[in-house]
């Protein structure tokens, strides 16, 4: 009877030529080096692999599970569990991969926390304000008078809008805007504004409604009330005190949109936005609105001590 040995071809020891997948997955080396260390009995990594005389690995106990004389599990030759060897080579491959999974989490950890700190700063973009916003840099106010601005195709002419500079496809990302009224004091009365983020393509020229339909998905404030602009009707989210500084986080991978109150920590709303942008990867930006004066919008960094909080929990979903 052949016994499995380390000078053996390589296809007797276990490891197999897999086909190319066929569903538009790309392998990585990683993947295919982990799922040769899976023992097909325990589905956990290999613990003190044997080899059977077939050429096929089992961990120590998987196989002593198995009687004293049967076939092997995966091509059915009789064997003898007695006659089994250890696979010193498997297991040093064992212990390569998880040391290299373990520095593959850690790189994607760190990249996370760099991504988490990019593209959370947003700047505005003054050529698609309505001509009655004063924008600088990354704060939006009412202007004393209706600016004479050049009517290009990507400025709102009815509805007081502004879009950020940024664009984003893929990725999270974070930022925070700070509400102000009159010499920083907070935003009371009947002042109007909304934040959130809209689709690259939505109108420019012409009256609409703040809702997902329009590809715009926002919270602010209407008629003395913190609102969410649904679907259908606004939804009011019951906050006694004005907001003064909310968080946006925009996770293009899942199509969500979520608002926090930046005082309190808490969710104030999340919008899923995957029935309004379809299979595609349209360009997502930053969007601000201003219904009366007195208010200003202004974008700030946002706080490194809370950037590993990225899963707040969700307390309205649309």
């Amino acid at each position: 009877t052949k016994r499995f040995s380390l000078a053996s071809p390589p296809l007797q020891s276990g490891f197999q030529l897999r086909p190319e997948p066929t569903n538009g997955e790309k392998p990585t080396a990683l993947r295919e080096l982990s799922q040769e260390t899976i023992c097909p009995l325990c589905l956990d990594f290999f613990k003190q692999p044997m080899s059977l005389s077939c050429g096929h690995n089992f961990c120590r106990d998987c196989l002593a599970q198995l009687g004293a004389e049967v076939s092997c599990p995966q091509c059915r030759a009789k064997v003898e569990p007695s006659s089994a060897c250890p696979n010193r080579a498997l297991a040093n491959m064992v212990c390569l991969v998880k040391r290299l999974q373990g520095k593959l989490w850690t790189l994607l950890e760190k990249n996370a926390s760099v991504r988490q700190i990019v593209d959370i700063y947003v700047t505005l973009n003054g050529s698609t304000a309505h001509p009655q916003l004063w924008c600088q840099g990354s704060s939006v106010t009412w202007a004393n008078r209706y600016q004479d601005c050049p009517d290009v195709p990507g400025r709102f002419d009815q509805e007081f809008c502004v879009l950020g500079s940024e664009g984003f496809t893929t990725g999270w990302h974070w930022w925070e805007v700070s509400v102000q009224g009159p010499y920083n004091f907070p935003v009371r009365g009947r002042a109007c504004w909304a934040i959130g983020v809209a689709k690259e393509s939505i109108r420019r020229k012409g009256r609409f409604c703040l809702h997902p339909q329009e590809g715009i998905w926002a919270v602010g404030k209407s008629n003395y009330e913190t609102v969410a602009f649904g679907e259908v009707k606004k939804e009011y989210l019951g906050f006694q005190a004005p907001l003064q500084r909310l968080w946006v986080r925009l996770d293009c991978e899942a199509k969500e949109v979520q608002f926090l109150d930046a005082e309190m920590q808490d969710s104030l709303y999340t919008f899923q936005m995957g029935p309004f942008l379809g299979e595609g990867r349209e360009t997502l930006r930053p969007f601000f609105y201003l219904g009366r004066m007195g208010v200003t919008l202004q974008c700030e960094k946002y706080p490194s001590k809370l950037r590993a909080n990225t899963t707040p929990n969700h307390h309205n979903v649309a």
